[in-house]
């Protein structure tokens, strides 16, 4: 797989490559082709495309032209061009390569986070002009006032920005608003919110959804609750939801409070449906993820809590609804096409193989089968090769079946 990093922000010595590749690669080249003999020589971790001098060839890249961390640049020495004024000419663009293994996120504790209010929201926005009043309008009703908002416009093509400057002039919080040009999706908002987040919990509300006044107010209750030496190992508080016709979502926890994870509710205890809570914000922070993935579709943010699951900490869960949730929004990002959640899916399933199959899989190996599924579907829609999947899964009977069913993944498409 090809990612496109922006490279040039390091010492890049283009006039180097530059020589080296007119010596061995002249004028007009026959195709696009990876130039893959260029891996000894300088740096393995970048690959080569070449393009002749075919509109047709340019045209299929067009996309590519967006990104202004991709280095253009042309085989007559110059090493820039305006491919407005000069689609004709040979373009060279250099990739770096990475592995699947550098997109599984790690963990560092956060040690130096002071926070100074005691709850930010993070509210993520696309094209929701027509349904973001309903945050302002519960935000402002809250009954306890010390939180923070955190608002992300991202990408919208609506009226969505016109909308949040209008209302942020209503707001009774402090408001941070960031206006994205470039759509992130939600993962990669969560990761940018995150980083700019000043209150203890950290929680999210999207744009089309209400809650009830008293919410932050009852998950404050919830966790001050909770004896004083379990609360180091407890990641948040998670309540139940109802959607917009005042019906109840999903399952109930079979008691309350009920002390269990995202991994083990969703997977071992087979807890169905909408819920809704806080972590706190340090074990965000500590989160490590490559910035390269949020460029690749969607991102289940899913594959977040599955690394809070990893690291053994515990949600406390409520039965209590704070929360409404709007259903068939026409705004929901699991209506992209599949090929724009491939990457995602992969990464999700690895996550969840790797982290969890020492202890779980012998338990429930039917998830375990359907995470290895969607995997090996995703995989038509990207260009790793089974040893590179094979490098990550260590589960002996996953990558026997791997193996064996790799050959006829075309089927699944």
């Amino acid at each position: 797989m090809i990612s496109t990093s922006n490279f040039c922000s390091a010492n890049f010595n283009i006039s180097k490559w530059w020589y080296f590749l007119k010596n061995y690669y002249f004028f007009n080249p026959p195709k696009c082709y990876y130039t893959r003999k260029l891996f000894g020589h300088f740096n393995k971790e970048y690959t080569f495309l070449v393009i002749p001098d075919s509109f047709e060839y340019l045209k299929d890249f067009r996309n590519f032209w967006k990104l202004n961390f991709l280095y253009k640049a042309s085989f007559f020495g110059k090493k820039s061009i305006n491919l407005k004024t000069s689609p004709e000419a040979i373009i060279l663009i250099i990739y770096k390569r990475m592995t699947i293994k550098q997109f599984i996120p790690t963990y560092e504790p956060c040690a130096n986070f002071k926070p100074n209010v005691k709850f930010t929201v993070f509210v993520p926005v696309f094209n929701s002009g027509h349904t973001v009043h309903r945050i302002f309008t519960s935000l402002n009703n809250q009954t306890l006032k010390d939180f923070e908002v955190i608002l992300i416009n991202d990408g919208s093509t609506d009226d969505s920005h016109y909308k949040i400057t209008s209302l942020s002039k209503t707001a009774k919080f402090n408001l941070t608003y960031v206006n994205n040009i470039d759509n992130k999706h939600k993962m990669g908002c969560i990761m940018e919110a995150v980083s700019l987040a000043k209150g203890e919990f950290f929680i999210t509300l999207d744009s089309d959804d209400e809650c009830i006044p008293q919410a932050l107010e009852l998950f404050l209750n919830h966790y001050n609750e909770i004896n004083e030496e379990l609360k180091h190992n407890i990641s948040g508080v998670t309540c139940c939801c109802m959607d917009q016709n005042g019906l109840f979502q999903g399952d109930y926890f079979p008691e309350q409070p009920f002390y269990s994870n995202t991994f083990e509710n969703k997977f071992v205890h087979s807890i169905k449906g909408e819920k809704w809570g806080f972590t706190k914000t340090e074990i965000l922070k500590g989160v490590k993820i490559n910035n390269d993935l949020f460029s690749r579709g969607l991102i289940p943010e899913g594959y977040l809590w599955l690394l809070v699951s990893k690291l053994g900490y515990k949600t406390k869960y409520v039965n209590e609804v704070m929360r409404t949730y709007y259903r068939d929004t026409d705004t929901s990002l699991s209506s992209l096409k599949y090929d724009k959640k491939a990457f995602g899916m992969i990464v999700y399933a690895i996550c969840f193989i790797e982290w969890f199959h020492k202890d779980y899989f012998y338990k429930i190996p039917k998830m375990f089968l359907m995470r290895l599924y969607s995997l090996i579907n995703a995989s038509n829609y990207l260009e790793y090769k089974v040893s590179d999947y094979l490098s990550v899964i260590k589960q002996p009977v996953l990558k026997v079946i791997l193996l064996t069913v790799w050959p006829l993944r075309k089927l699944l498409k």
